[in-house]
């Protein structure tokens, strides 16, 4: 972290709305995980949990809590957050199929 408070506060609008759209996006599946379904590229439709997805939300949802934190700012966003954070699902390794093989 670079301390820079006057930066974080600038962008920290920017950070929070996206974690807010991704909140809103995910859905609670039946394993009590958070789940996303998107046309993850244009051949691939009806996708669930694309690996953009999860890993922008592993990535986005602590830095923002962090931010939030330190400019002592929007405590309910933190709270959701901190709640999804167990409930993102883990990246899965990708199938191979036969012909991936050489």
């Amino acid at each position: 972290m670079t301390d820079d408070v006057a930066f974080l506060s600038t962008n920290y609008p920017v950070m929070s709305g996206a974690a807010r759209f991704l909140l809103a996006y995910a859905t609670t599946g039946a394993d009590g995980m958070l789940h996303t379904t998107a046309n993850a590229h244009e051949t691939q439709w009806n996708v669930t949990d694309p690996v953009t997805d999860i890993l922008a939300m592993q990535a986005l949802f602590p830095v923002v809590v962090q931010a939030a934190q330190v400019l002592n700012v929007d405590a309910a966003l933190v709270s959701q957050l901190d709640a999804a954070i167990p409930k993102l699902p883990r990246c899965r390794a990708p199938t191979p199929r036969p012909s991936d093989s050489c």
